[in-house]
């Protein structure tokens, strides 16, 4: 009877070391799902405040030429700051069924920067846009 009651209590040790490892690996997953729906969180507010930024340089029929903008968004996305540089692009060519409607093309760099904890994330968007005649 007493080797029974000892084999009962290892089993029951057992299945609670068994439980507690999983436990913790369950604990430390979803931890990290946290972190990377958080980093998501960012990188989505940065891709949408450069979309917005992006479309502001748009709506205008002329792109300032040679422009550097370095600012911080106004709240709530005070933690993230953009540098906005255009340049005319002078030497390429506009095709000719595009010429009724194009004057001029410009190279535009976009970087977004937002402090993560200590670290400092960046997003960076190179494209190029067209004066509109």
């Amino acid at each position: 009877m007493n080797r029974n009651q000892g084999f009962v209590l290892l089993e029951i040790l057992l299945t609670v070391v068994i439980l507690s490892g999983s436990l913790v690996l369950i604990i430390q997953s979803m931890t990290a799902t946290l972190k990377a729906a958080r980093e998501t969180q960012n990188y989505m507010t940065a891709l949408f405040l450069a979309e917005d930024k992006l479309n502001d340089l748009i709506q205008k029929k002329k792109i300032p030429v040679d422009l550097t903008e370095s600012k911080e968004f106004p709240e709530p996305n005070d933690k993230y700051s953009y540098i906005l540089t255009t340049k005319r692009m002078d030497f390429i060519e506009i095709p000719e069924d595009l010429d009724p409607y194009v004057d001029k093309i410009n190279e535009v760099n976009l970087q977004l920067s937002w402090l993560r904890g200590q670290k400092v994330k960046t997003f960076h968007v190179v494209t190029y846009l067209f004066d509109q005649k």
